[in-house]
């Protein structure tokens, strides 16, 4: 019997990985599940905040436009009044006397009592146009009523600063409040009034008369490290010449603009890229797109997309939405540092997040309790038969409570087998004693003729010893050829379940030695079940000296016959 083996560590370690993989390829099918789930939740809610920070940098455009949307529409109504003044149907008391030249022949209104300058506008006329005195009064009484209605203009909405009023050809001025008209000259940077007409002009995109047209110019002022105002200029509807409205507005009218950016930065710029707004939501510090004193310098291309697009565009570290202004040509840019959104998105997902975690630490708390309950059982179950095999009083392993039956069913089995193995130890070794000293020869066979069993009487009879024997085929060794057709023909008869013409009874044949010399002997063959195999046992008895004996008493009787004729031959004769 083969003594069994013990398990080595590398096929327990190999037994644990296989069961780790077994358990990953159960639990990978449902991690992915939620890993998936997680992930489009994810992006559900980064889609939802990209369109909401679309929504809220429409709102603040549409706000931006409401404000800008009455400037313009206060500067068409003063464009109005521009080309025809008289509508007013009142007098206007203004002081023509202050109206006086310089040195270069520029009337103005510089002589204007300080008590006046409050209601009263500017009026610069340069040019030999204005060396009429009609023509000059006509002008100051016009000024005087677009005064009035430029006042009204800023008292009812309270955006413009200041509105000027330009005829580029006949050199005419009107400026509302009254402003030095040295303090405007400086404020172009002209050193004449001609030349700071055609400044207006070229600044307000209007120095060509194709390009006079019935619509508002928008542009930032700068000042000395950003923009201080916002300057609209608009063509006089219907008026002879280059005629211009230009109005100056502060960037505080742009505070009336509600921007609902909870979170990031809200800028709109020009189409130079000048900021006119810069509105910083309550943000941490660390927050790079808050921290910025600018707009970043994001790509064009990029911006020209996210202006279409109907979401915010991820655009660098920042989350941006863009939208024009419909009134000005702006842009508002609204963007949101995408770390910080990421973790925003993060933190709402935490409890979906430590959900999936504890499903998974769950997970591994029953694969571990199985191993325990299961796993780590059976390997000792089988630790114990092993030991259980090699003794008979090997102790039991700790196993769970219902683990107990199968420890005590593999004790009791082995218990039976001991037993068993040691009564079919006790049968063999009668079952030898008999067969090794039993005086006739017995030679065991399978159904195809092999000796699988050769007792010490066929080791005398045959000179052959067992070892030599065991394997081998009876025929052509113990069986001659004379009988070896009839001995085979026998056994295949056995395998086809046919009726044998020798097994099972009692025959005399002929047997061979090791030296080749033939001999009689009694043969008795019966066949016995040997597991799932039948074998053919066969007791010979050399009957060598019975037919020698045999055959001299034979002789000594046909002796005895033959002398009793000679005696009674003799007998005649001599009688």
């Amino acid at each position: 019997m083969i003594a069994p083996q013990p398990v080595h560590p590398r096929s327990v370690r190999r037994l644990r990985r296989r069961y780790a993989w077994l358990m990953l390829a159960l639990g990978a099918p449902a991690l992915a599940a939620a890993v998936y789930a997680l992930t489009l939740q994810y992006e559900i809610l980064e889609g939802a905040a990209q369109r909401q920070l679309a929504m809220r940098t429409e709102r603040g455009v549409t706000q931006l436009d409401a404000v800008l949307g009455r400037m313009r529409e206060d500067l068409l109504r003063l464009g109005v009044a521009a080309r025809a003044p008289g509508f007013i149907g009142r007098d206007v008391q203004v002081d023509k006397r202050s109206l006086a030249p310089d040195a270069s022949g520029t009337y103005s209104l510089d002589a204007l009592p300080s008590l006046l300058r409050d209601v009263a506008p500017q009026v610069i006329l340069a040019g030999r146009w204005w060396s009429d005195a009609t023509r000059r009064a006509a002008s100051v009484e016009r000024a005087a009523l677009f005064a009035e209605q430029a006042r009204l203009t800023m008292l009812r909405g309270g955006r413009f600063s200041r509105v000027t009023h330009v005829d580029v050809e006949a050199g005419e001025v009107w400026i509302y409040p009254w402003v030095a008209s040295s303090q405007w000259l400086s404020e172009l940077s002209a050193p004449a009034v001609e030349q700071a007409l055609q400044d207006v002009a070229r600044k307000a995109g209007l120095l060509d008369e194709s390009a006079f047209q019935d619509e508002v110019r928008w542009r930032a002022q700068a000042g000395a490290d950003r923009p201080r105002r916002i300057t609209l200029a608009v063509p006089v509807p219907a008026a002879p010449g280059r005629r211009l409205l230009v109005a100056d507005a502060s960037l505080a009218a742009l505070d009336a603009v509600e921007f609902d950016a909870a979170s990031g930065r809200f800028w709109v710029v020009d189409g130079d890229g000048r900021v006119l707004v810069d509105h910083v939501a309550q943000a941490p510090a660390s927050n790079a797109v808050t921290a910025a004193e600018a707009p970043p310098r994001f790509e064009r291309e990029r911006v020209a997309t996210a202006l279409v697009a109907p979401l915010a565009q991820p655009i660098g570290a920042a989350l941006v939405a863009a939208r024009p202004s419909a009134v000005a040509p702006w842009v508002a840019l609204h963007a949101i540092d995408r770390a910080e959104l990421r973790r925003d998105l993060l933190m709402g997902m935490w409890p979906h997040i430590a959900a999936g975690v504890s499903l998974l630490a769950l997970f591994l708390a029953i694969a571990a309790w199985i191993w325990r309950q299961f796993g780590q059982p059976s390997l000792r179950l089988v630790d114990y038969l092993h030991r259980q095999a090699a003794d008979a009083n090997a102790p039991q392993p700790e196993v769970p409570a219902d683990w107990a039956p199968w420890l005590h069913l593999t004790r009791d089995t082995f218990a039976a087998w001991r037993e068993a193995a040691a009564r079919e130890q006790r049968t063999e070794a009668l079952k030898s004693a008999i067969v090794d000293h039993a005086l006739a020869a017995v030679v065991t066979t399978d159904s195809q003729g092999v000796i699988l069993e050769f007792n010490p009487a066929a080791q005398r009879m045959f000179a052959r010893t067992r070892e030599e024997m065991l394997g081998r085929p009876a025929g052509g060794t113990i069986v001659p050829d004379s009988v070896r057709d009839a001995y085979l023909e026998d056994l295949r008869r056995l395998r086809r379940g046919e009726e044998p013409h020798l097994i099972g009874r009692r025959v005399e044949m002929t047997a061979r030695r090791s030296d080749g010399s033939e001999f009689p002997v009694d043969v008795l063959l019966w066949q016995t079940q040997c597991g799932e195999e039948t074998c053919v046992t066969a007791s010979l008895v050399d009957v060598s000296e019975r037919r020698a004996a045999n055959e001299e008493i034979a002789r000594q009787r046909e002796a005895l016959r033959q002398a009793e004729k000679l005696a009674a031959m003799g007998s005649l004769l001599a009688g």
